[in-house]
């Protein structure tokens, strides 16, 4: 948890034996992660960030029980793919970066890049659907592997991108969450 006036604490913690995936009972750790912070004092609207491994309806469950909002990168599975292809070309915004950072995959220096949203549902099968925003983040495709091979299928027609997405129901602005 961190607030304006401390520095990050760590609410809950687990140790596992053997080999777990990193969910595995991650739902009930947030929850009762979620009801350490309230008991602690933090009012107002809490936000839970995550990573992909999270990014699954138990988990999402439990923050919005408690009332929190939550933001989760969201795997770029068939699912999330589809909706993407859903934003239209006119649809992206440019954002600028005062400072050129690290690109992840790449390591080269990015300045700018594009972010759109769209309106994703998640689930499946049995189970409850969650609808909320899917933020997502792009940047042209540096490695020349994929270039050439993304143009060899579809020819020199389209710039060949690499999506970062997130799932939210945080009610910012786009740019601002």
């Amino acid at each position: 948890m961190s607030t304006p006036g401390c520095a990050p604490i760590i609410l809950g913690a687990r140790l596992r034996r053997e080999a777990a995936h990193s969910s595995r009972g991650a739902a009930k750790l947030l929850a009762d992660s979620l009801a350490a912070a309230r008991r602690g004092g933090a009012v107002g609207k809490v936000l839970v960030r995550a990573d992909s491994a999270f990014c699954n309806r138990p988990v999402i469950t439990a923050i919005t029980r408690t009332g929190a909002s939550f933001s989760i990168t969201a795997r770029l599975d068939r699912s999330v793919r589809r909706s993407i292809d859903t934003i239209p070309a006119d649809g992206w915004t440019r954002v600028s970066y005062s400072q050129a950072i690290p690109d992840p995959d790449t390591g080269e220096l990015v300045s700018a890049a594009e972010v759109a949203e769209v309106a994703h549902t998640m689930g499946s099968g049995k189970g409850a659907k969650i609808s909320a925003r899917l933020i997502v983040r792009r940047v042209p495709e540096r490695n020349k592997t994929k270039v050439a091979a993304a143009q060899a299928e579809q020819g020199e027609l389209f710039t060949v991108y690499r999506y970062h997405a997130v799932f939210t129901d945080n009610t910012m602005e786009l740019i601002e969450a």
